[in-house]
């Protein structure tokens, strides 16, 4: 949500990599201690994906390469940010 809500991430791969850099930063690790790349992040995340592009956070208009953030969803964002 955080990623959402700042609106800077113009594509899917974007959010992964910033994902994974974050939880990398809060210790989170694969069993065997490596890194989180960003696929096993989309493994993580491809539900929350469908969840957020069903509710229209993303303009999808260009199917999965570009996933920009309107304005509207931005908003939802900073909103689930603070409750």
């Amino acid at each position: 949500m955080l990623e959402v809500a700042a609106g800077k991430r113009t594509g899917w791969a974007d959010y992964l990599e910033a994902v994974s850099f974050g939880l990398g930063a809060l210790g989170w690790s694969t069993r065997t201690g490596a890194e989180l790349e960003p696929k096993t992040v989309q493994a993580l995340l491809i539900d929350a994906r469908d969840i957020l592009l069903n509710l229209g956070i993303f303009d999808n208009r260009f199917g999965l390469k570009a996933n920009t953030a309107k304005m509207p969803g931005q908003a939802f964002a900073r909103a689930a940010l603070r409750s």
